[in-house]
């Protein structure tokens, strides 16, 4: 009984941060359209297409580690750690790959994020 309790008191410390990062991610994006919301309809289109990069982004990411840990998990408990370390390298790697390939869209997305994301003329740049 007390190896439950501690293994869930593990697993709350490493959970309770995960939620709280997304819910403050949905909490942003909801304060940030109602804000908007106020203004005008072009500033809220604007936001919605930026966060959308953001969105994809966060895909990759979250995709990237549940493989990652599923692998790393399997090896772990074979007792293959440094398979378990060649993973997480691996999977840094990627990670560091994705950032660099979405670098260049997101720090100058006045026209090209939003013409990769509608279809619509940019009036905005």
């Amino acid at each position: 009984m007390r190896e439950k309790a501690a293994f869930y008191k593990k697993l709350f410390s490493i959970v309770l941060p995960l939620a709280l990062q997304y819910l403050m991610s949905a909490i942003v994006s909801a304060s940030d359209a109602v804000m908007l919301g106020f203004l005008n309809q072009d500033s809220l289109s604007a936001v919605s297409l930026a966060t959308q990069v953001q969105f994809v982004l966060n895909l990759f990411y979250v995709a990237l580690t549940i493989g990652t840990t599923i692998l790393a998990a399997q090896y772990w408990g074979k007792g293959d750690i440094p398979s378990v370390e060649k993973t997480l390298g691996i999977a840094t790697r990627f990670s560091m790959l994705i950032s660099f390939l979405f670098f260049p869209t997101s720090s100058k997305p006045k026209r090209r994020c939003k013409r990769i994301s509608s279809a619509t003329p940019c009036r905005c740049c």
